[in-house]
């Protein structure tokens, strides 16, 4: 399951959504680097990032910011600009440069 995939970053995901479900299973063969970000006032996706986190190999890594916003408004909230080095670190890291400058 998606060996072509570098790394995954997810924000505010929830286990399951309009009828499909992320569990362990499914997590095990996801081979690609994760990011989990979260705010610790939105309480669900806070929690999906531990149980995600938990049901994952490496390499992996769980983000829980200071604050309430949900999905991309966590990308223009007061942690923004920690969420956007977050990300930015974890891409340089784990997808080839020459993905990044070919986009393929």
């Amino acid at each position: 399951m998606g060996k072509d995939i570098d790394a995954v970053i997810t924000l505010s995901a929830p286990p399951s959504f309009q009828g499909l479900g992320v569990g362990p299973e499914v997590l095990a063969e996801v081979t690609a680097a994760k990011l989990f970000i979260a705010g610790n006032e939105d309480t669900g996706a806070a929690q999906a990032v531990d149980a995600f986190y938990g049901q994952t190999l490496q390499p992996k890594r769980p983000v829980i910011l200071t604050t309430g916003d949900h999905g991309t408004d966590i990308l223009s909230g007061n942690q923004a600009g920690i969420v956007s080095t977050e990300m930015i670190n974890w891409l340089e890291r784990y997808v080839p440069v020459s993905k990044l400058v070919s986009g393929a």
